[in-house]
């Protein structure tokens, strides 16, 4: 009920207009839960030619609506899918994706909302070494 709930008080901004500070303050927290509870942070390599490590956020998820309400809150990356079940039981999935410094915009935006353990791995795989 209360998922629900949130689902509907999500209220995609009309083209041209901007979010007031406290519902962008309410969509951030929201994103910040979401992606404490459903998303990945770390730091991967890069390409073997830029010899570096980057910062990498990955939100999987069955919904795409869902995924797309989180870009829009954190202002940066794309949704990817779908991608095809591997299992029978297993649903068909999209996923966030977010690289770079991209990534650690959104970190930054979101770390004020995140819990102490998603926190202490944002700063880990902020600081991870030599970005692209």
């Amino acid at each position: 009920m209360a998922q629900l709930a949130a689902q509907r008080a999500y209220i995609p901004k009309a083209e041209g207009s901007t979010p007031s500070r406290s519902t962008k303050r309410l969509e951030l927290a929201w994103a910040a839960g979401f992606f404490d509870g459903e998303g990945y942070i770390g730091c991967m390599c890069s390409a073997p030619s830029k010899r570096g490590h980057t910062t990498q956020i990955a939100i999987p998820q069955a919904h795409p609506q869902v995924l797309e309400r989180f870009v829009a809150a954190v202002g940066v990356g794309k949704v990817f899918g779908p991608y095809r079940a591997r299992k029978k039981n297993w649903s068909t999935r999209w996923q966030v994706r977010i690289y770079g410094k991209d990534a650690r915009a959104a970190i930054a935006s979101l770390l004020p909302y995140l819990s102490d353990v998603k926190q202490r791995q944002a700063k880990r795989a902020v600081s991870c070494g030599t970005e692209a």
